[in-house]
């Protein structure tokens, strides 16, 4: 007999595996700001730059910051179609 062994996978978890990883990227900014190349390491994004590049041309405003060495930031301003928030990036 073959036994089998079942994950415990939280709410979030299970969320994030159905999103493809521009998704998970856009949520990820959207709740917390900002992100890392590593935390998209860590999430197992592969190509994170790539696909910041893939939210940059659907219009969402994205500041890249080098930190030192091989890190990198990126902070999320908005969608460029976001009326409510002042568009300084349009100047």
């Amino acid at each position: 007999m073959t036994m089998v062994s079942y994950k415990t996978v939280s709410a979030e978890e299970s969320v994030m595996s159905n999103l493809s990883q521009t998704g998970q990227i856009l949520k990820y900014l959207k709740e917390h700001g900002s992100m890392t190349n590593v935390d998209m390491w860590n999430r197992r994004i592969q190509r994170g730059s790539e696909r910041i590049r893939e939210l940059k041309k659907e219009g969402h405003v994205i500041v890249t910051s080098h930190v030192g060495g091989s890190l990198w930031q990126y902070v999320y301003m908005g969608h460029e179609d976001d009326k409510e928030k002042k568009r300084w990036w349009k100047k």
